[in-house]
């Protein structure tokens, strides 16, 4: 999950051998505008929330670094993650299919 996450979020990495290919396309997106206004991304997971009716929720800072200014930032997710054959690449067998950021009202106390 953590691998995935990196994938998804962190600019400096180019893999994504754990995403499927929405969120790929998604991923490249949102890198594209970030590199377009020169920001870089990273995203360090602070927990993650198993719950059978909610399902899984990361709670992470975000830090977006322009030049040498920083900023951070909570970045709560809603993910679903799918399984796929185990590979070289990806030896889990496991892929980030969805992530959503979560909005405030919806962040567990």
């Amino acid at each position: 999950m953590l691998v995935a996450l990196e994938q998804r979020f962190n600019s400096e990495v180019s893999s994504t051998s754990f995403l499927s290919v929405d969120e790929a396309v998604v991923r490249g997106e949102e890198q594209k505008k970030l590199q377009s206004v020169k920001v870089s991304q990273t995203v360090i997971i602070k927990n993650i929330d198993l719950n059978k009716e909610q399902g899984i929720t990361v709670f992470a800072y975000r830090i977006l670094q322009a030049d040498r200014l920083l900023s951070t930032l909570p970045f709560d997710l809603k993910v679903e993650v799918g399984h796929i054959p185990r590979s070289e690449q990806n030896p889990f067998g496991l892929r980030l299919e969805f992530s959503e950021a979560l909005k405030k009202n919806e962040v567990s106390p």
